[in-house]
Protein backbone atom coordinates (compact mmCIF):
# COMPACT_ATOMS: atom_id res chain seq x y z
CA UNK A 1 0.00 0.00 0.00
CA UNK A 2 1.31 3.03 -1.01
CA UNK A 3 1.27 6.55 0.67
CA UNK A 4 -1.96 7.74 -0.99
CA UNK A 5 -3.88 4.54 -0.38
CA UNK A 6 -2.52 4.27 3.45
CA UNK A 7 -3.79 8.51 3.60
CA UNK A 8 -7.21 7.95 2.10
CA UNK A 9 -7.97 4.11 3.55
CA UNK A 10 -9.69 6.14 6.59
CA UNK A 11 -12.00 8.15 4.34
CA UNK A 12 -13.12 5.19 2.65
CA UNK A 13 -13.70 3.12 5.98
CA UNK A 14 -15.98 6.32 6.83
CA UNK A 15 -17.72 6.04 3.58
CA UNK A 16 -18.50 1.81 4.08
CA UNK A 17 -19.70 3.04 7.54
CA UNK A 18 -21.86 5.35 6.32
CA UNK A 19 -23.41 3.11 3.48
CA UNK A 20 -23.95 0.32 6.15
CA UNK A 21 -25.83 3.26 8.55
CA UNK A 22 -28.26 3.88 5.71
CA UNK A 23 -28.99 0.28 5.00
CA UNK A 24 -29.42 -0.57 8.46
CA UNK A 25 -32.06 2.16 8.46
CA UNK A 26 -33.59 1.21 5.43
CA UNK A 27 -33.88 -2.47 6.88
CA UNK A 28 -35.35 -1.13 10.20
CA UNK A 29 -38.20 0.53 8.39
CA UNK A 30 -38.94 -2.38 6.17
CA UNK A 31 -38.83 -4.50 9.44
CA UNK A 32 -40.98 -1.77 11.07
CA UNK A 33 -43.93 -2.04 8.61
CA UNK A 34 -44.38 -5.24 8.32
CA UNK A 35 -46.10 -5.53 11.59
CA UNK A 36 -48.32 -2.18 10.92
CA UNK A 37 -49.65 -4.01 7.48
CA UNK A 38 -50.40 -7.13 9.02
CA UNK A 39 -52.22 -5.27 11.91
CA UNK A 40 -53.88 -2.81 9.48
CA UNK A 41 -55.13 -5.72 6.88
CA UNK A 42 -56.48 -7.53 10.00
CA UNK A 43 -58.61 -4.31 11.30
CA UNK A 44 -59.67 -3.55 8.07
CA UNK A 45 -60.78 -7.25 7.52
CA UNK A 46 -62.52 -7.60 11.01
CA UNK A 47 -64.43 -4.33 10.67
CA UNK A 48 -67.02 -6.11 8.11
CA UNK A 49 -69.53 -7.63 10.60
CA UNK A 50 -69.66 -10.44 7.84
CA UNK A 51 -65.94 -11.36 7.99
CA UNK A 52 -65.40 -15.29 8.54
CA UNK A 53 -63.12 -16.85 10.26
CA UNK A 54 -62.26 -20.45 10.47
CA UNK A 55 -59.79 -23.36 11.97
CA UNK A 56 -57.26 -23.06 14.61
CA UNK A 57 -53.76 -22.46 14.40
CA UNK A 58 -51.04 -23.72 16.26
CA UNK A 59 -47.52 -22.94 16.10
CA UNK A 60 -45.02 -24.81 18.06
CA UNK A 61 -41.55 -24.53 16.79
CA UNK A 62 -39.44 -26.13 19.30
CA UNK A 63 -37.38 -29.52 19.20
CA UNK A 64 -38.02 -33.54 19.35
CA UNK A 65 -39.22 -33.56 22.83
CA UNK A 66 -41.15 -30.55 23.41
CA UNK A 67 -42.94 -32.00 20.12
CA UNK A 68 -43.81 -35.04 22.13
CA UNK A 69 -44.91 -33.27 25.31
CA UNK A 70 -47.11 -31.35 22.51
CA UNK A 71 -48.96 -34.58 21.95
CA UNK A 72 -51.19 -34.02 25.11
CA UNK A 73 -51.83 -30.06 24.11
CA UNK A 74 -52.97 -31.52 20.82
CA UNK A 75 -55.18 -34.39 22.35
CA UNK A 76 -57.11 -31.93 24.48
CA UNK A 77 -57.44 -29.45 21.82
CA UNK A 78 -59.14 -31.84 19.65
CA UNK A 79 -61.57 -32.82 22.27
CA UNK A 80 -62.33 -28.88 22.73
CA UNK A 81 -63.12 -28.32 18.79
CA UNK A 82 -63.86 -31.95 17.24
CA UNK A 83 -65.09 -30.57 14.36
CA UNK A 84 -62.50 -27.64 13.67
CA UNK A 85 -59.48 -27.41 11.39
CA UNK A 86 -56.53 -27.51 12.82
CA UNK A 87 -53.13 -26.41 11.49
CA UNK A 88 -49.98 -26.70 13.05
CA UNK A 89 -46.72 -25.01 12.31
CA UNK A 90 -43.92 -26.94 13.54
CA UNK A 91 -39.74 -27.33 13.30
CA UNK A 92 -38.40 -29.22 9.96
CA UNK A 93 -37.81 -32.20 12.29
CA UNK A 94 -40.27 -32.63 15.03
CA UNK A 95 -43.12 -32.33 11.89
CA UNK A 96 -42.05 -35.82 10.93
CA UNK A 97 -44.00 -36.69 14.51
CA UNK A 98 -47.51 -35.30 13.18
CA UNK A 99 -47.44 -37.21 9.81
CA UNK A 100 -49.58 -40.08 11.25
CA UNK A 101 -51.18 -37.70 13.60
CA UNK A 102 -54.93 -38.88 13.14
CA UNK A 103 -56.04 -35.36 15.62
CA UNK A 104 -54.63 -32.37 13.17
CA UNK A 105 -55.23 -32.28 9.81
CA UNK A 106 -52.33 -30.63 8.10
CA UNK A 107 -48.55 -29.61 9.27
CA UNK A 108 -46.41 -26.89 8.21
CA UNK A 109 -42.82 -26.02 8.64
CA UNK A 110 -41.93 -23.37 9.90
CA UNK A 111 -38.35 -23.27 10.15
CA UNK A 112 -37.40 -20.84 12.37
CA UNK A 113 -33.75 -21.60 12.98
CA UNK A 114 -32.89 -21.61 9.39
CA UNK A 115 -33.60 -18.54 9.23
CA UNK A 116 -30.83 -16.42 10.37
CA UNK A 117 -30.86 -12.42 10.99
CA UNK A 118 -27.81 -10.97 9.92
CA UNK A 119 -27.62 -8.25 12.52
CA UNK A 120 -28.56 -6.25 15.28
CA UNK A 121 -31.92 -4.81 13.94
CA UNK A 122 -33.04 -8.54 13.82
CA UNK A 123 -33.12 -8.33 17.52
CA UNK A 124 -35.01 -5.10 17.04
CA UNK A 125 -37.80 -6.06 15.06
CA UNK A 126 -37.82 -9.97 13.91
CA UNK A 127 -36.01 -11.04 10.39
CA UNK A 128 -38.08 -10.30 8.06
CA UNK A 129 -37.61 -13.78 6.69
CA UNK A 130 -39.61 -14.81 9.60
CA UNK A 131 -42.16 -12.42 8.33
CA UNK A 132 -42.00 -13.36 4.64
CA UNK A 133 -42.30 -17.24 6.07
CA UNK A 134 -45.14 -16.30 8.13
CA UNK A 135 -47.40 -14.43 5.43
CA UNK A 136 -46.65 -17.57 2.98
CA UNK A 137 -48.42 -19.65 5.70
CA UNK A 138 -51.15 -17.81 5.70
CA UNK A 139 -51.48 -18.11 2.15
CA UNK A 140 -50.82 -21.77 1.61
CA UNK A 141 -53.38 -22.54 4.32
CA UNK A 142 -55.90 -20.31 5.19
CA UNK A 143 -56.13 -18.14 1.83
CA UNK A 144 -60.05 -17.59 2.17
CA UNK A 145 -60.66 -16.64 6.24
CA UNK A 146 -58.14 -15.90 8.85
CA UNK A 147 -58.39 -18.37 11.36
CA UNK A 148 -60.91 -18.39 14.38
CA UNK A 149 -57.66 -18.60 16.74
CA UNK A 150 -54.07 -18.81 16.67
CA UNK A 151 -51.78 -20.19 19.38
CA UNK A 152 -48.16 -20.44 20.35
CA UNK A 153 -46.70 -22.47 22.56
CA UNK A 154 -43.11 -21.40 22.67
CA UNK A 155 -42.86 -20.63 26.46
CA UNK A 156 -39.18 -18.58 26.32
CA UNK A 157 -37.53 -15.71 25.64
CA UNK A 158 -35.84 -16.53 22.51
CA UNK A 159 -35.91 -16.53 18.81
CA UNK A 160 -37.92 -19.38 18.17
CA UNK A 161 -40.32 -17.59 20.52
CA UNK A 162 -39.89 -14.21 18.41
CA UNK A 163 -40.68 -16.32 15.12
CA UNK A 164 -43.40 -18.09 16.44
CA UNK A 165 -45.17 -14.77 17.76
CA UNK A 166 -44.64 -13.06 14.04
CA UNK A 167 -46.36 -16.36 12.83
CA UNK A 168 -49.66 -15.31 14.88
CA UNK A 169 -49.80 -11.41 13.93
CA UNK A 170 -49.12 -12.12 10.52
CA UNK A 171 -52.12 -14.76 10.76
CA UNK A 172 -54.39 -11.91 10.94
CA UNK A 173 -56.09 -14.85 13.71
CA UNK A 174 -59.37 -13.46 15.41
CA UNK A 175 -58.25 -14.76 18.55
CA UNK A 176 -53.96 -14.29 19.05
CA UNK A 177 -53.05 -16.75 22.17
CA UNK A 178 -49.30 -16.61 23.68
CA UNK A 179 -47.16 -15.85 26.28
CA UNK A 180 -46.39 -12.19 27.36
CA UNK A 181 -42.39 -11.77 26.41
CA UNK A 182 -42.21 -8.01 26.85
CA UNK A 183 -38.75 -8.30 26.55
CA UNK A 184 -38.54 -10.62 23.86
CA UNK A 185 -36.19 -9.80 20.96
CA UNK A 186 -35.88 -6.17 22.09
CA UNK A 187 -38.26 -4.30 21.10
CA UNK A 188 -40.51 -6.66 19.36
CA UNK A 189 -43.79 -6.56 22.32
CA UNK A 190 -45.72 -9.64 22.41
CA UNK A 191 -48.05 -7.57 23.67
CA UNK A 192 -48.75 -5.39 20.02
CA UNK A 193 -48.43 -9.19 18.62
CA UNK A 194 -51.29 -10.73 20.94
CA UNK A 195 -54.61 -10.66 21.75
CA UNK A 196 -54.73 -12.43 25.12
CA UNK A 197 -50.81 -12.46 26.55
CA UNK A 198 -50.46 -14.57 29.58
CA UNK A 199 -47.63 -14.13 31.79
CA UNK A 200 -44.94 -17.37 31.77
CA UNK A 201 -45.56 -19.73 34.84
CA UNK A 202 -42.80 -20.20 37.23
CA UNK A 203 -43.31 -23.85 38.10
CA UNK A 204 -45.00 -26.68 36.22
CA UNK A 205 -45.12 -29.00 33.74
CA UNK A 206 -44.77 -28.02 30.03
CA UNK A 207 -47.45 -30.22 29.46
CA UNK A 208 -49.61 -28.62 32.47
CA UNK A 209 -48.31 -25.04 30.57
CA UNK A 210 -49.80 -25.57 27.58
CA UNK A 211 -53.08 -26.62 29.59
CA UNK A 212 -53.72 -23.51 30.72
CA UNK A 213 -53.07 -21.60 27.35
CA UNK A 214 -55.34 -23.36 26.15
CA UNK A 215 -58.00 -23.13 29.01
CA UNK A 216 -57.70 -18.99 28.67
CA UNK A 217 -57.93 -19.56 24.79
CA UNK A 218 -61.46 -21.46 25.48
CA UNK A 219 -62.77 -20.17 28.68
CA UNK A 220 -63.10 -23.53 29.79
CA UNK A 221 -61.13 -26.05 31.67
CA UNK A 222 -58.97 -28.48 30.17
CA UNK A 223 -59.85 -32.13 29.50
CA UNK A 224 -58.36 -34.49 31.55
CA UNK A 225 -54.99 -35.05 31.27
CA UNK A 226 -53.38 -37.43 29.25
CA UNK A 227 -50.04 -38.94 29.03
CA UNK A 228 -48.20 -38.23 25.51
CA UNK A 229 -48.32 -40.29 22.71
CA UNK A 230 -46.75 -41.46 19.39
CA UNK A 231 -48.52 -41.50 15.86
CA UNK A 232 -46.27 -43.90 14.14
CA UNK A 233 -47.15 -44.67 10.34
CA UNK A 234 -47.51 -48.56 8.93
CA UNK A 235 -44.79 -48.31 6.76
CA UNK A 236 -42.05 -46.94 9.36
CA UNK A 237 -43.34 -49.60 11.92
CA UNK A 238 -42.09 -52.54 8.92
CA UNK A 239 -39.30 -50.73 9.02
CA UNK A 240 -38.25 -50.97 12.47
CA UNK A 241 -39.35 -54.28 12.79
CA UNK A 242 -37.32 -55.40 10.30
CA UNK A 243 -34.04 -53.78 11.73
CA UNK A 244 -34.67 -55.70 15.05
CA UNK A 245 -34.92 -58.43 12.99
CA UNK A 246 -31.35 -58.20 11.47
CA UNK A 247 -30.13 -57.05 14.67
CA UNK A 248 -31.46 -60.35 16.96
CA UNK A 249 -30.77 -62.58 13.93
CA UNK A 250 -26.69 -60.84 14.49
CA UNK A 251 -26.78 -61.36 17.86
CA UNK A 252 -28.50 -64.61 19.80
CA UNK A 253 -31.99 -65.04 18.97
CA UNK A 254 -33.42 -64.38 22.61
CA UNK A 255 -31.04 -61.44 23.24
CA UNK A 256 -32.77 -58.08 24.45
CA UNK A 257 -31.33 -55.01 23.83
CA UNK A 258 -30.75 -51.16 25.51
CA UNK A 259 -31.14 -48.10 23.40
CA UNK A 260 -28.20 -45.50 24.53
CA UNK A 261 -29.17 -42.29 23.52
CA UNK A 262 -26.00 -40.32 23.70
CA UNK A 263 -26.47 -37.29 22.02
CA UNK A 264 -28.37 -33.84 23.36
CA UNK A 265 -29.08 -30.44 21.67
CA UNK A 266 -26.29 -28.83 24.52
CA UNK A 267 -23.20 -30.32 25.66
CA UNK A 268 -23.80 -29.22 28.95
CA UNK A 269 -26.54 -32.02 29.02
CA UNK A 270 -24.29 -34.87 27.75
CA UNK A 271 -23.17 -37.57 29.93
CA UNK A 272 -19.37 -38.31 28.94
CA UNK A 273 -18.61 -40.92 26.72
CA UNK A 274 -15.85 -43.15 29.12
CA UNK A 275 -19.01 -42.98 31.99
CA UNK A 276 -21.51 -44.37 28.80
CA UNK A 277 -18.51 -46.37 27.84
CA UNK A 278 -18.46 -48.45 31.23
CA UNK A 279 -22.05 -48.88 31.10
CA UNK A 280 -22.28 -50.27 27.82
CA UNK A 281 -19.76 -52.64 28.94
CA UNK A 282 -21.18 -53.83 31.61
CA UNK A 283 -24.91 -53.74 30.26
CA UNK A 284 -22.92 -56.47 27.70
CA UNK A 285 -20.88 -58.55 29.52
CA UNK A 286 -22.55 -58.56 32.80
CA UNK A 287 -26.14 -58.30 31.86
CA UNK A 288 -25.76 -59.98 28.20
CA UNK A 289 -27.64 -57.18 26.52
CA UNK A 290 -27.34 -56.05 23.18
CA UNK A 291 -26.21 -52.51 23.14
CA UNK A 292 -27.83 -49.81 20.49
CA UNK A 293 -26.82 -46.59 20.17
CA UNK A 294 -29.24 -43.87 18.63
CA UNK A 295 -29.04 -39.88 17.91
CA UNK A 296 -28.22 -37.31 15.21
CA UNK A 297 -25.51 -37.56 12.98
CA UNK A 298 -23.25 -35.55 15.22
CA UNK A 299 -23.65 -38.03 17.48
CA UNK A 300 -21.97 -40.90 15.27
CA UNK A 301 -18.81 -40.15 15.74
CA UNK A 302 -19.02 -40.58 19.62
CA UNK A 303 -20.92 -43.83 19.56
CA UNK A 304 -17.88 -45.04 17.81
CA UNK A 305 -15.55 -43.68 20.34
CA UNK A 306 -17.59 -45.09 23.26
CA UNK A 307 -17.99 -48.67 21.35
CA UNK A 308 -14.12 -48.66 21.25
CA UNK A 309 -13.45 -47.33 24.71
CA UNK A 310 -15.98 -50.01 26.31
CA UNK A 311 -14.40 -52.98 24.08
CA UNK A 312 -17.74 -53.45 23.01
CA UNK A 313 -18.10 -56.39 21.06
CA UNK A 314 -19.06 -55.25 17.55
CA UNK A 315 -21.61 -58.36 17.28
CA UNK A 316 -23.83 -57.31 19.61
CA UNK A 317 -23.32 -53.97 19.06
CA UNK A 318 -25.21 -51.27 16.34
CA UNK A 319 -24.51 -47.71 15.48
CA UNK A 320 -28.18 -46.47 14.19
CA UNK A 321 -27.16 -42.46 15.08
CA UNK A 322 -27.91 -40.58 12.17
CA UNK A 323 -29.27 -43.51 10.10
CA UNK A 324 -32.37 -43.35 10.52
CA UNK A 325 -35.89 -40.72 9.70
CA UNK A 326 -37.21 -39.85 13.23
CA UNK A 327 -40.44 -41.38 12.47
CA UNK A 328 -38.65 -44.75 12.13
CA UNK A 329 -36.51 -44.02 15.59
CA UNK A 330 -39.60 -43.21 16.89
CA UNK A 331 -41.14 -46.70 15.98
CA UNK A 332 -37.73 -48.42 16.57
CA UNK A 333 -37.53 -47.05 20.29
CA UNK A 334 -40.45 -49.43 21.31
CA UNK A 335 -38.70 -52.78 20.98
CA UNK A 336 -36.11 -51.99 23.16
CA UNK A 337 -35.89 -53.97 26.58
CA UNK A 338 -34.74 -50.63 28.10
CA UNK A 339 -33.50 -47.24 27.25
CA UNK A 340 -31.08 -44.96 28.85
CA UNK A 341 -29.65 -41.41 27.82
CA UNK A 342 -29.47 -37.75 28.60
CA UNK A 343 -32.34 -35.04 28.43
CA UNK A 344 -32.71 -35.01 24.89
CA UNK A 345 -35.47 -36.34 21.67
CA UNK A 346 -34.70 -39.88 22.37
CA UNK A 347 -35.42 -40.27 25.65
CA UNK A 348 -39.14 -38.75 25.17
CA UNK A 349 -39.25 -40.84 21.99
CA UNK A 350 -38.64 -43.55 24.33
CA UNK A 351 -41.11 -42.76 27.41
CA UNK A 352 -43.87 -41.92 24.74
CA UNK A 353 -43.29 -45.48 22.84
CA UNK A 354 -46.71 -47.46 22.67
CA UNK A 355 -44.78 -50.07 24.63
CA UNK A 356 -44.02 -47.56 27.20
CA UNK A 357 -40.36 -49.21 27.93
CA UNK A 358 -38.38 -48.51 31.00
CA UNK A 359 -36.45 -45.05 30.41
CA UNK A 360 -33.45 -43.73 32.54
CA UNK A 361 -32.92 -40.17 31.72
CA UNK A 362 -29.86 -38.60 32.89
CA UNK A 363 -30.48 -34.62 33.48
CA UNK A 364 -27.85 -32.13 34.83
CA UNK A 365 -29.04 -28.37 35.68
CA UNK A 366 -32.11 -28.39 33.35
CA UNK A 367 -35.41 -28.15 34.94
CA UNK A 368 -36.55 -31.45 35.42
CA UNK A 369 -39.71 -30.67 36.58
CA UNK A 370 -40.77 -28.99 33.78
CA UNK A 371 -39.09 -31.10 31.09
CA UNK A 372 -39.85 -34.93 32.02
CA UNK A 373 -41.17 -37.92 30.56
CA UNK A 374 -44.61 -38.32 32.27
CA UNK A 375 -44.24 -42.23 31.50
CA UNK A 376 -45.09 -44.42 34.64
CA UNK A 377 -41.93 -46.28 33.73
CA UNK A 378 -39.47 -43.00 33.53
CA UNK A 379 -36.95 -42.72 36.12
CA UNK A 380 -34.21 -39.76 36.55
CA UNK A 381 -30.50 -39.46 37.48
CA UNK A 382 -29.60 -35.67 37.94
CA UNK A 383 -26.59 -34.29 39.03
CA UNK A 384 -26.06 -30.62 37.96
CA UNK A 385 -22.69 -31.03 36.43
CA UNK A 386 -22.70 -34.55 34.54
CA UNK A 387 -19.00 -34.26 34.55
CA UNK A 388 -19.44 -35.57 38.18
CA UNK A 389 -21.95 -38.34 37.82
CA UNK A 390 -20.34 -41.81 38.45
CA UNK A 391 -21.23 -44.84 36.36
CA UNK A 392 -21.94 -46.69 39.35
CA UNK A 393 -25.14 -44.59 40.34
CA UNK A 394 -26.68 -44.94 36.64
CA UNK A 395 -25.71 -48.82 36.77
CA UNK A 396 -27.49 -48.69 40.46
CA UNK A 397 -30.22 -47.38 39.17
CA UNK A 398 -30.96 -49.16 35.87
CA UNK A 399 -30.89 -52.33 37.73
CA UNK A 400 -33.52 -50.65 40.32
CA UNK A 401 -35.48 -49.83 37.20
CA UNK A 402 -35.20 -52.74 35.35
CA UNK A 403 -36.50 -55.09 39.13
CA UNK A 404 -38.96 -52.33 39.04
CA UNK A 405 -40.53 -52.97 35.63
CA UNK A 406 -39.96 -57.00 36.13
CA UNK A 407 -36.84 -57.00 33.39
CA UNK A 408 -34.39 -58.44 36.58
CA UNK A 409 -34.93 -60.79 38.81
Amino acid sequence: MNFTDAALEPFRFAGRLLDRGRLEVAHRRLLRAWPRREAEARAAYFSDPRAAAEGILIVQPADIGDMVLTSVFLRRLRAAFPSERIVVAAAPLPAALLRACPLVDAVTILDAKGIAGPDWITRLHGHEGWWEAAAALREAHFPAAPPALALSLRGERDALAAAAQIVLASSRARLRVGYRLKTLYGTLRSDRLLDLALPLPTSGHETARQGLLLAAATGTPCAAPTLPELWIAPEAQARAAAIWADLRSIGTSDSAHVILGIGAGKPEKKWPKDRFAALARHLQTERGLGIVFLGGPEDRADAEEIAALGGLDPARTANLAGELPLDVAAALVGGAALFIGNDSGPMHLAAASPGRIPVLGLFGAQDMERWRPLSPRFRAVQEPDLASLPAERVLDEAAALMRACALLP
